[in-house]
């Protein structure tokens, strides 16, 4: 597995605490935008959506909001395992 950053655990955190965050598919003003479910999602970026995806850390599913198509990303199973063994590290 590729080796896992320091920024990868702070969103790894943020997911791993319910966070989701949408990135807006579908041709309109918000096109490529994220929309995170809650403020402090506002820092990921879609960089590290892109790392962490490529990662198998997150998920997606498509969803459709006012008429409009998005990616929904959330924490994977290999996510939640990857930052409980790094959280377990830390308690030690």
């Amino acid at each position: 597995m590729s080796s896992v950053t320091p920024n990868n655990y702070f969103h790894l955190r943020l997911l791993y605490q319910g966070l989701t965050t949408d990135l807006c598919i579908e041709p309109s003003n918000s096109f490529g935008l994220l929309f995170p479910s809650r403020l402090e999602g506002a820092i990921i970026k879609l960089g590290s959506i892109t790392n962490l995806k490529a990662k198998g850390f997150i998920t997606e599913e498509t969803i459709k909001h006012t008429g409009l198509e998005y990616k929904r990303y959330a924490i994977s199973d290999l996510g939640k395992k990857v930052f409980e063994e790094y959280k377990n590290d830390c308690s030690k």
